[in-house]
């Protein structure tokens, strides 16, 4: 019991020692509040603002699975894998993935639309129609474009949980993001949609050659029954345009005073924050150099 009310006592004094100590650089501290709250407004207004738009897809659904090959696959498996005919297997939503998050889907698209100029508006003389030598800079390479495009401005979220696949552009121009997102999706949709049409017309130019060598009347209907599939798939594969991804929630422009960043309210809580504990810091500091007692 005597150690407990030691210990309490000491801690009550340490408290107490606190406190005064506080309100001897109670002046820093306020100073360093004020000065972060100053730093934190004048860096909100020198910042360009950014701002993010976002387009919501769900897979769409394969029209492989459930028909066509789906049906048959169980009985020309061997068949069709022979041909290298892909049979359902529920890995068009990695393939989705896997382009949006590549290099080159990126880097046809950065080079489809000419964003170079726009991505590195800094380096690009725009009176001249030339990059800008200055700084030993000149044109940005395919790997900048790549490693900007990728670290700062897109995004690939995969919501397995929900069956959603959300991609995020984040730009100075809130008109260019909502642009920029829903052709990424668009684009997409093109690409896999011109891969699997290639790979069908593959698929059938074989099947068309077995079933020219074919002599048993079992096999021969094998083949067309796999060759009825193809062309029942390249139909749907043609007409249909949202091949791979389905837009659920197109990209809008975002709200010209709502942008991400900056965020006035957090730069100034984070600088009064820092603030304080600098001035605290400098109260110390300052207090324990002069002679004299000490608090």
């Amino acid at each position: 019991m005597v150690a407990q009310a030691e210990r309490s006592e000491m801690a009550a004094m340490s408290l107490e020692d606190l406190a005064r100590v506080v309100w001897k650089v109670r002046g820093y501290v306020l100073g360093g509040a004020l000065l972060g709250i100053m730093c934190a407004v004048v860096v909100s207004m020198l910042m360009t603002p950014v701002y993010r738009a976002e387009v919501t897809t769900m897979p769409a659904t394969d029209a492989r699975e459930g028909g066509g090959l789906g049906r048959i696959a169980g009985q020309f498996g061997g068949l069709a894998a022979l041909a290298g005919i892909a049979l359902p297997s529920g890995e068009n939503r990695k393939e989705a993935v896997a382009v949006l998050e590549s290099r080159q889907f990126a880097l046809e698209m950065i080079n489809d639309l000419n964003l170079m100029p726009v991505l590195f508006e800094s380096r690009w003389d725009a009176s001249r129609s030339q990059w800008r030598r200055k700084g030993g800079h000149g044109a940005p390479t395919r790997d900048e474009a790549w490693r900007l495009w990728d670290q700062s401005i897109r995004q690939v979220f995969d919501d397995k949980n929900h069956d959603l696949i959300v991609v995020r552009i984040e730009w100075r121009d809130r008109e260019k993001a909502a642009a920029w997102a829903n052709d990424t999706i668009s684009r997409l949709n093109r690409t896999l949609r011109a891969r699997r049409l290639e790979e069908i017309n593959r698929n059938l130019d074989f099947l068309n050659r077995a079933l020219e060598d074919a002599q048993v009347i079992e096999l021969r209907t094998a083949i067309a029954q796999v060759m009825q599939s193809q062309v029942s798939e390249r139909m749907l594969a043609e007409v249909r345009q949202e091949f791979a991804l389905k837009v659920v929630d197109p990209a809008l422009p975002a709200d010209l005073d709502r942008p991400i960043r900056p965020r006035l309210l957090l730069y100034v809580a984070l600088g009064t924050s820092a603030g304080m504990i600098l001035g605290f810091v400098l109260g110390l500091l300052r207090v324990n150099a002069r002679p004299g007692p000490r608090p």
